[in-house]
């Protein structure tokens, strides 16, 4: 049987332990991917002070930028030895400008295959920043053969797993927690979760939050924080499946006066997109719960992933003739956004209530 991969630490961890490595010297190379912005950039600061304090040139670039010139990167990346100079080049959204054109490797990543192979003798170091860079990926590896470091800078969980449902022990709030000790706040563990709740999984929402909680005695942060969190409409209908209906109210209210905000940091504030990506995301959990449910052996994990875990958990709540009635209701809904009904709010508080496992 083959031995099971260890656990990734979270992002937090690992960019501590990058600048508990950075206090010995800088690396050729470092990547930063994943889709939580504030730890891509956090791994940024961190490398780009020990870069300024060892002298080097720094030369950023986000091919995000209108003004984006690839030509000027890729002459940063030429020269004799790795670099022309000793410089620290930063490549933000570099997924960008690293797709296949058919099957041909794009220049950019040609370009860093054949630098980071090479011997540089120079002291320069290369960041790349990217939402969606696989970890497999051949400039990823190629970064990883050289001695570089990757960081995976993913969303923080926000919700607690089913078999451990306590709300005080997810990573957002701990995050809380911590980043509560930095502003010199002292925070109970249930005003840290009032915090994330209120706020949502935006880390930089989150500080904007703990900067005002400074400036108020204890007694009023509730007042002065106020709730800004946007709605998440892939755990609101995890929440309405379940039956919780009391979380799933206030889901939706978030969801539609608040928004969803996306990977990027916008919020979609489009009723008719959120009410697809709603009721999209309910319908695949409601036609798992009915398949499961329809087997003796449909809610047994297929393996330890946590995924897999909710959705067996989650087919346990209910028979199989009530995932039927929920799919039955889910379709109405469905129709009624089809001939031009608009679904809104109202209709979802409706299946909230229906479907509740809490009265």
């Amino acid at each position: 049987m083959a031995a099971r991969r260890a656990r990734e630490a979270d992002p937090m961890t690992q960019l501590t332990e990058m600048a508990q490595g950075l206090e010995q010297g800088l690396k050729t190379a470092y990547v930063m991917r994943g889709e939580e912005r504030y730890f891509r950039e956090k791994g940024i600061d961190l490398i780009k002070k020990k870069a300024e304090e060892a002298g080097l040139e720094i030369c950023a670039h986000d091919a995000a930028d209108p003004d984006f010139q690839l030509s000027r990167l890729l002459e940063d990346l030429s020269g004799s030895g790795l670099f022309s100079t000793a410089r620290c080049v930063i490549v933000r959204s570099a997924e960008k400008v690293m797709k296949k054109s058919g099957k041909e490797e794009a220049p950019l990543v040609r370009k860093l295959l054949g630098v980071l192979a090479g011997d540089d003798s120079s002291g320069s170091v290369l960041v790349l920043a990217a939402t969606s860079l696989r970890a497999d990926s051949k400039v990823a590896k190629a970064v990883a053969k050289c001695g570089g470091t990757l960081v995976t800078c993913r969303k923080l969980w926000d919700t607690p797993p089913p078999w451990n449902p306590d709300p005080r022990t997810v990573e957002l709030v701990g995050f809380v927690r911590r980043r509560a000790s930095k502003f010199k706040i002292q925070l109970s563990e249930s005003e840290a979760v009032y915090v994330a709740a209120a706020t949502g999984n935006d880390l930089y929402a989150i500080e904007d939050q703990l900067e005002k909680l400074r400036h108020v005695p204890a007694a009023e942060r509730r007042q002065a924080l106020g709730w800004e969190s946007a709605g998440n409409p892939f755990q609101l209908a995890d929440q309405l499946v379940r039956g919780d209906s009391r979380r799933a109210l206030l889901g939706i209210e978030s969801l539609f006066r608040k928004g969803f905000q996306e990977s990027d940091g916008k919020r979609n504030l489009d009723r008719a997109a959120l009410t697809a990506i709603l009721t999209g995301s309910l319908r695949r959990l409601v036609r798992d719960g009915v398949a499961r449910s329809s087997s003796p052996d449909g809610a047994e994990p297929a393996n330890s992933s946590r995924g897999e875990k909710d959705a067996a958990a989650r087919s346990q709540l209910r028979p199989h003739t009530e995932w039927r009635r929920l799919l039955d209701e889910l379709a109405d809904v469905e129709r009624r956004a089809k001939s031009g009904a608009d679904p809104d709010a109202n209709d979802f508080a409706l299946l909230a209530l229906s479907w509740s496992r809490t009265r």
